[in-house]
């Protein structure tokens, strides 16, 4: 039975020193088509999408804040 380092040995490479070359390129699948260009993002809208979202939780929870308010109760 082999030992355990014996399964992960490496193939012997074709070329001296090209084991230790490593690809820095991230793996892509390839595009059809033209090539896009890279999008760059406007900190301004970020922000703004930000603000819109925040406002939407906030509308939803503001009807259970405000049930649950004793100022906003009536004493009598």
């Amino acid at each position: 039975m082999p030992s355990a380092t014996q399964n992960n040995a490496k193939a012997p490479s074709s070329e001296p020193g090209e084991a230790e070359q490593k690809s820095t390129a991230p793996v892509t699948a390839p595009q059809s088509g033209a090539p896009r260009k890279p999008t760059v993002r406007d900190p301004y809208f970020d922000n703004a999408k930000y603000l819109a979202i925040l406002l939407v939780v906030m509308g939803h929870v503001w009807p259970t804040v405000i049930a649950g308010s004793q100022a906003t109760r009536r004493t009598s």
